[in-house]
């Protein structure tokens, strides 16, 4: 009886371990599985991991787009690279849904899509390629999407989420929306174009400035007259460099057709921008000042109509005459986000301006002071109201407190602790487009202005100087300015309400104690009952 019990009890302590060694290795295999063809069973009330329909459908048509264009030559393909290891990254609270898209992504359009882990302290300069400046630094939760063309675009974990304004947690996912744009972008199938001006003696001559777009992702397209030739379907951003005759308005009495009508019609949808080069050498020009005001945006004059040309102390200036110098960087506002690479490291890299204007707000609007949120730093900016949307101008670089302005040989301002010249301006319409027929959802499609009191600032012998910043702050204008497209089509993807809102922690704590202790108690009385029917046999 001792032998047959002896038996019997080797044997389930085999079957025993034998099971739990094969729910082991299920358990690996199904993990390993999983992790290489993605085996995700979304319990929650959305699909969080799972790509839409509309994105697959978006890079379906923009993939046949580019086999029509390559033909039999080689195939355009996209990398995302991201900046730390797989293991952390689905370990991270908000990374492994960035990850699992773009692996989902790669899975679905494996000869088009692949995905790359770097190792950004072992080895940096495998991020040297994606570097705008050498100011720009990355950290492990950053994404880059590369196309083989050379163009990428680089986000951070933050940018795949919406997030509230005041609220520290992300209450939807986008990244469909993110890589599909970052892919349209990358793969140039919907190059944006940005049109030159050249039809009002307009001195576009240095090649820099075109590289410099060109970089940037834009397709350059010259407008000779805006009247007769229109602006190009897919233009972002109009620019306009050193002109020295004025547009056309309605307002003088003498045309019936108004170029900056076209041009308001032009900033009034899509998130296009305008962007104005002027030097004191540039003549009054009525119609085109009194339409960049109505953006908050004034070239300072004197009465006589002379501009305000700027002349900076011997510390701040380049030459002993003071008209080239160092300009000064704002550092809060919307303005600043221009300048935001560059002011990352401790010692950034300085913009010169050389033969410049000063630029004002425009007296139409009123002028405000913000705080900083961050920093409690006060700033200010000007704004203006009209209809249901307000315009907001903000600084980007200024003079310094010692500068002073002359008109006309003569001194006719100076600079002072509290007022400073401005030198480059941005104003913003903000613009919101609700996506969704519940009210939850909005593409941004602001409209910006830039305005520039020197055509020096962007010649090629600055730009193309890597002792000075004045590329970067225009490489930012470009990319925040001009925006990749965002297709409408390709839906957010909102966070399921997991939150029991009536649970108290009384009730908490109660459930947690039944929950820990009913599993044991049910497991022990069935071991007692057989342990007493085997007693009795």
């Amino acid at each position: 009886m001792r032998t047959r019990r002896f038996r019997y009890g080797s044997m389930s302590v085999a079957i025993t371990a034998l099971l739990i060694a094969a729910v082991i290795l299920a358990n690996v295999i199904v993990t390993a599985l999983a992790n290489k063809y993605l085996w995700y069973v979304d319990m929650t009330k959305e699909s969080i991991f799972t790509v839409s329909d509309p994105c697959f459908e978006l890079l379906d048509k923009t993939f046949t787009s580019l086999s029509e264009r390559e033909g039999d030559g080689e195939k355009a393909h996209i990398t995302i690279k991201f900046c730390d290891a797989y293991d952390n990254l689905m370990d991270g609270s908000y990374s492994k849904y960035v990850l699992t898209t773009a692996l989902e992504l790669a899975a679905h359009y494996p000869d088009r899509i692949s995905v790359e882990h770097l190792d950004i302290y072992q080895n940096p300069s495998a991020l040297n390629p994606y570097k705008t400046s050498v100011n720009t630094t990355f950290i492990n939760t950053d994404v880059i999407v590369a196309g083989s063309g050379g163009e990428y675009r680089v986000y951070g974990v933050e940018d795949f989420f919406m997030i509230s304004s005041g609220a520290s947690s992300p209450f939807a996912y986008c990244g469909d929306k993110r890589f599909s744009s970052a892919i349209l972008a990358v793969t140039q199938v919907q190059k944006p174009v940005v049109g030159i001006l050249m039809g009002h003696g307009e001195t576009y001559k240095d090649a820099s400035l075109g590289y410099l777009f060109e970089q940037a992702g834009y397709k350059i397209e010259i407008i000779n007259d805006l009247v007769s030739g229109g602006i190009p379907e897919d233009c972002r951003m109009l620019v306009s460099y050193q002109p020295t005759t004025d547009f056309r308005s309605t307002d003088d009495g003498i045309s019936d057709v108004s170029e900056l009508a076209i041009i308001d019609e032009f900033l009034a949808t899509d998130n296009h921008s305008l962007m104005v080069f002027m030097s004191p050498d540039c003549p009054k020009l009525p119609n085109i000042e009194k339409y960049l005001a109505q953006w908050g945006i004034a070239f300072d004059r004197a009465e006589d109509g002379n501009s305000y040309v700027i002349a900076e102390s011997a510390k701040n200036a380049l030459t002993s005459n003071g008209h080239t110098f160092f300009a000064q960087y704002e550092s809060y506002g919307m303005g600043a986000s221009l300048t935001s690479e560059l002011r990352r490291v401790p010692v950034p890299q300085k913009t010169v301006f050389k033969n410049a204007m000063s630029l004002s707000f425009a007296d139409a609007y009123d002028v405000a002071t913000a705080t900083d949120e961050e920093s409690g730093e006060t700033f200010t900016y000007a704004y203006k109201t009209l209809g249901a949307e307000t315009r907001q101008v903000f600084r980007v670089l200024s003079s310094s407190t010692e500068a002073k302005a002359l008109a006309g040989g003569k001194e006719v301002a100076a600079a002072d602790a509290t007022n400073t010249f401005g030198l480059m301006m941005l104003s913003i319409q903000p613009r919101q487009v609700q996506e969704d027929n519940n009210g939850w959802f909005f593409a941004d499609q602001s409209s910006y202005v830039l305005a520039c009191g020197s055509a020096d600032f962007a010649t090629e012998a600055i730009l193309n100087s890597d002792v000075y910043g004045n590329s970067e702050v225009l490489r930012q204008a470009f990319y925040q300015m001009g925006k990749d497209a965002v297709p409408s089509y390709v839906p957010y993807i909102p966070f399921a309400d997991l939150i029991i809102d009536s649970l108290t922690q009384e009730r908490a704590n109660r459930i947690t104690v039944w929950l820990t202790v009913l599993p044991v108690a049910l497991f022990s009385a069935m071991g007692l009952y057989v342990i007493v029917r085997r007693k009795n046999k």
